[in-house]
């Protein structure tokens, strides 16, 4: 019983490279954009809320607008 159960604990561990494959590892919390090309503009918009206590205070939403300028590297 115990030769078999051994037996068959080696052949699940060699067999296990077989299944496993490598290639691109995609993060999957986020989209991955495409890189800005040079001398193009990049527009960034961001929302922040922040959340006050007290009954004399309100809850506070800042938006923020962004235009980069994207540079080519000159070397």
């Amino acid at each position: 019983m115990v030769k078999k159960f051994r037996l068959l604990c080696i052949f699940i561990l060699a067999s296990w490279p077989l299944i496993c494959f490598g290639g691109v590892r995609h993060f999957t919390f986020l989209y991955e954009a495409p890189t800005s090309t040079p001398e193009s503009l990049e527009l960034e918009n961001w929302i922040t809320w922040k959340r006050m206590t007290g009954p004399d205070r309100s809850d506070a939403v800042d938006f923020r607008h962004e235009l980069i300028a994207v540079h080519s590297q000159s070397r």
